[in-house]
């Protein structure tokens, strides 16, 4: 197995602030906080599918703290996500795509579980 995204080079503080940047130009990032310190956030993007016409977004960025896994936070971030996605940008479909490749086991199990 390939390890984690993560673990294959330098977490660059600096690209990943162009990354939501970026993303908040053209999409909705939403952050989980809890007594004030910040504990995940999702980002993504609303455009056309690529194989349709119809509009999607796409969940690029979804994390959660280490120390705040298990909790309700993910689902709230991606139903935050959600609001936005069919409410504000006026989708028809969400995509969650899971980017890091940490823990793929229990993000796989919260997929099917929780979502």
């Amino acid at each position: 197995m390939r390890p984690p995204i993560t673990e294959m080079s330098h977490f660059d503080d600096s690209k990943a602030l162009q990354a939501i940047e970026n993303i908040t130009l053209g999409g909705g990032v939403f952050l989980a906080e809890q007594d004030g310190v910040i504990i995940g956030m999702i980002g993504g993007l609303a455009s056309e599918h690529l194989f349709t016409q119809q509009k999607t977004a796409y969940a690029i960025c979804h994390y959660v703290h280490p120390l705040s896994r298990g909790t309700s936070a993910g689902v709230r971030l991606i139903k935050a996500f959600e609001k936005w996605a069919f409410e504000i940008a006026q989708v028809n479909a969400t995509i969650l795509c899971p980017s890091t490749g940490i823990e793929m086991d229990r993000v796989i199990y919260f997929m099917k579980n929780w979502i």
